[in-house]
């Protein structure tokens, strides 16, 4: 694995553990009323879902075993699971 890759890596990380943090605060907030919670499921938290679970299955088939990507994808997996737990009551 080069440099530039694990940066890459990093980044994507990165961004799927943002936008699961921040889709988690969402459905959490109560500033937002259940309608808008299930739009927000709807629109967004699926397709951050379907991409957060083929990274993580193309990051499994390259680097499963490499300590700091294996610790990468635990870290993201419990991040998914976590947003699934919140977006649970929203979908259809």
């Amino acid at each position: 694995m080069t440099l530039e890759n694990d940066i890459k890596i990093k980044e994507a990380f990165g961004l799927i553990e943002y936008l699961c943090d921040n889709s988690i605060a969402t459905l959490k907030s109560t500033d937002k009323s259940e309608e808008e919670k299930k739009c927000f499921v709807e629109k967004y938290v699926k397709d951050y879902q379907i991409t957060a679970q083929e990274t993580i299955r193309f990051l499994k088939s390259k680097y499963q075993g490499t300590s700091p990507i294996q610790d990468s994808i635990n870290l993201i997996e419990e991040k998914l699971a976590e947003l699934e737990k919140a977006a649970l009551p929203y979908f259809d």
